[in-house]
């Protein structure tokens, strides 16, 4: 079996070149330059780091459907853009929590018309810095300047997940402990990624999948719904008028709880998920650093006359960024952007100079 790798751009019309992951290299510049097909060849697309804004989360054990509506809640927290516009995908559960990964909708159905077009179906379209080995402690990981991504840092730490410049990178990271590894370590990540480590076609983007039973389990399925629905009738009617009730009282209490969390008036319909929704807008559990961080690096992507000079952050007090920009119309719109993604946003001149200027943003906490 072999593994070959393909390399998404940030621009999904230009390129995408691809290489084998194995001890035999092959590469090419461009997808109709890759050798024949054999039975068993798997493609794993990396999406870049840059395309990709990962924020670390966590969320309790929910259904997939109250994940996914979840996850949309925290996406309308922290993602700069309108969320009509943005993919958001929801990684798999661990005990570091869930990676949240926002991707211009555009951008991913252009990737998979592009392989579609060329005949690959990927086995996971993956960001590139998830695959990463986990960080120990606080120690950050780092994969600076590979060939696959010139000029950039690919880090992976407790809370964040990122591709950027190095001195953006450097900025970010501060005094955390870093651990550099090789780009040879992470060809065997690539070699031995699991299939389904986050994949993001979720929802609209999933791929389709056609069953087909096989008659015998059909009719074990039949002779086992047949036992279930005997058992159903012979259960004694008074037991589940008690179950019913036992499930309004868990339901009520659920509610209750969360009316002692959430703002006044709030309408309770999935207590659960607007629990956690509510902790993640307050600055709670994981996330806290990255849930600010994104929305400015957005910003500042989107105004690319405005320069960050430093970065300080607290737990209370929020995150302050030092920056620049001569036009009072890029202050103000940077300001407004970081509003606009549901953030309180404020500006304090630097002494003496009107372009410098700090930001102090906080999670906005509703009245």
């Amino acid at each position: 079996m072999r593994r070959f790798i393909i390399l998404l751009p940030a621009d999904p019309a230009a390129a995408f070149a691809w290489e084998s992951a194995g001890p035999q290299p092959l590469s090419g510049p461009d997808l109709y330059s890759r050798p024949p097909a054999e039975p068993g060849d798997e493609w794993l697309a990396l999406v870049p780091g840059d395309a990709a804004a990962l924020h670390d989360t966590e969320l309790p054990a929910l259904a997939p459907a109250q994940a996914a509506a979840a996850a949309r809640l925290l996406a309308a927290e922290v993602s700069a853009a309108p969320l009509d516009t943005v993919h958001v995908a929801l990684g798999p559960p661990g005990d570091a929590g869930r990676w949240l990964a926002l991707v211009d909708r555009r951008t991913m159905a252009a990737w998979l018309a592009r392989l579609t077009a060329a005949g690959i179906d990927p086995m996971a379209l993956v960001p590139a810095p998830v695959l990463l080995p986990a960080p120990d402690a606080d120690t950050v990981i780092v994969l600076a300047d590979d060939r696959r991504w010139p000029g950039q840092w690919l880090v992976k730490g407790p809370g964040l997940a990122f591709a950027a410049e190095a001195d953006l990178a450097t900025l970010i990271i501060g005094d955390r402990p870093r651990s550099l590894l090789t780009s040879a370590a992470f060809d065997a990540a690539l070699a031995q990624a699991a299939p389904l480590l986050f994949d993001l076609r979720q929802g609209e983007f999933a791929p389709a999948s056609a069953w087909r039973p096989d008659a015998r389990r059909v009719r074990r399925l039949a002779l086992l719904g047949a036992v279930l629905f005997a058992a159903l009738i012979a259960t004694d009617i008074a037991d589940l008028v008690q179950l019913h009730r036992a499930g309004d009282r868990a339901t009520a209490a659920a509610a209750n709880r969360a009316r002692r969390v959430l703002p006044p008036a709030t309408i309770i319909d999935n207590p659960e998920a607007q629990v956690a929704a509510r902790l993640a807008q307050l600055g709670g559990g994981r996330g806290g650093f990255t849930a600010l961080t994104g929305p400015l690096l957005a910003a500042l992507r989107n105004h690319p006359a405005a320069a960050l000079q430093s970065l300080d952050y607290d737990a209370g007090r929020g995150l302050t960024a030092s920056l620049s920009a001569p036009a009072r119309a890029d202050r103000d719109a940077l300001v407004a952007a970081l509003r606009g993604a549901g953030l309180d946003a404020r500006r304090t001149a630097g002494p003496g100079d009107e372009a410098l200027f700090d930001l102090s943003i906080r999670p906005a906490v509703a009245p």
